[in-house]
């Protein structure tokens, strides 16, 4: 049955990570991409062998060096995946995305561009391991109506409140939308212009209306 073969699909997969062979990992992922395309391979194969990969972590059985390999494979399907697809149109809301110094969630902002962009959304990254400054600088040049951020990590130099409070009011009319752990500890005290969602799926649904709308 198809529950079956994803648990010998995630075996395999799993196995192959381990073993850090990189052209078994790329056959596995031409096939589903082949038979399914590239967004449902994600939701088919790519989420629940992330989710495995978190538990077999816990347990020691994979090492960060697995999860940085598995990670620049993905990292690369999913530029090449990016670049396939049609500009996004320059009239619609602009959405930046960005990480904070030290956050680990590359893999998921790179995900959420593939998918907002396959939606037609005007999104960009402004960065990884950001600071305010970074941040602000990005800002001022892309000018976006959303900016989107995941908090997991404790930050580096900042409390949270104030760094949320600070950037919410330096990015003026401005949506600051938030996720992640660290948010969510502080989630009743959000400025006007703040909105924290818990999870991507909440992401691409809000951008996906919020796009349709005059702004």
């Amino acid at each position: 049955n198809t529950e079956k073969h994803l648990e010998d699909q995630l075996d395999v997969l799993t196995f192959a990570v381990i073993n850090m062979d990189d052209f078994a990992v790329n056959r596995i992922l031409d096939k589903y991409i082949d038979d399914f395309g590239f967004e449902k391979t994600m939701d088919l194969l790519i989420n629940p062998f992330l989710e495995k990969l978190s538990t077999l972590w816990v347990t020691g059985t994979v090492k960060s060096v697995h999860e940085s390999f598995i990670s620049e494979i993905l990292r690369q399907r999913t530029a090449v995946e990016i670049k396939n697809l049609k500009t996004s149109d320059p009239n619609m809301p602009k959405i930046m995305l960005y990480l904070s110094d030290a956050e680990k969630q590359e893999l998921s902002m790179v995900f959420l561009q593939y998918i907002l962009r396959s939606k037609g959304l005007n999104v960009t990254i402004a960065g990884f391991d950001l600071s305010i400054k970074d941040v602000l600088d990005a800002y001022q040049v892309l000018e976006p109506e959303f900016i989107y951020t995941i908090i997991n990590q404790n930050l580096i130099d900042h409390n949270i409140n104030t760094y949320i409070n600070y950037l919410a009011k330096s990015f003026g009319e401005s949506k600051f939308i938030l996720s992640g752990f660290q948010v969510r500890t502080v989630s009743k005290d959000l400025p006007n212009n703040c909105i924290n969602l818990n999870d991507l799926d909440s992401v691409i649904d809000y951008f996906t209306t919020v796009s349709k709308l005059d702004i």
